[in-house]
C-alpha cells in the first residue's frame, strides 16, 4: 500500500503465491487430501511464482507513475523469496494503459483477452 503526505492511500496492490501446481494435484478438490497440498504450497514449500491479483490507484493519481513505486517495492521482496515469474490477471488487449507497465519487463504473453460485441435482434 502507498500513502501521499496526508496518510491517504493513494494505490495498493494484492499479489499471493501461485496455488496452480497445488490445485492440480488436489484435482480441484478440497476433500479428503487436497488440503493438504493447498497448506504445503502456501506455508511449507512456497512456489516459484506468484499470482498478481490486483493493482487499485486512485484516479487522481493514476498516470504519475504511482504503480511503478508499487512495483519497485515489490521485487526486491519477491527476489528475496526466489521467485522467478509473475502472472497477472486478465487483461484486455485494448487497455493499452495495463499492458504498457509491463513493457519494461522481458514478458511473454501466454494468453490473449479479447471481448466481442454483436447486436442480438428479436
Amino acid at each position: 500500500m502507498l500513502e501521499n503526505d496526508k496518510d491517504e492511500l493513494v494505490a495498493f496492490g494484492i499479489t499471493m503465491p501461485s496455488i496452480a501446481r497445488a490445485l492440480q494435484k488436489s484435482r480441484g478438490k478440497i476433500f479428503p487430501f487436497g488440503w493438504w497440498h493447498l497448506l504445503k504450497s502456501m506455508f511449507i514449500k512456497h512456489e516459484e511464482g506468484v499470482e498478481m491479483l490486483l493493482v487499485g490507484v486512485r484516479p487522481d493519481y493514476q498516470n504519475t507513475g504511482i504503480n511503478s513505486l508499487l512495483f519497485y517495492n515489490l521485487f526486491p521482496f519477491f527476489q528475496k523469496q526466489g521467485v522467478q515469474w509473475a502472472e497477472t490477471n486478465a487483461v484486455l488487449e485494448t487497455n493499452v494503459k495495463n499492458r504498457g507497465q509491463m513493457e519494461q519487463f522481458s514478458h511473454e504473453c501466454v494468453k490473449r483477452r479479447r471481448s466481442y460485441i454483436k447486436k442480438l435482434e428479436y
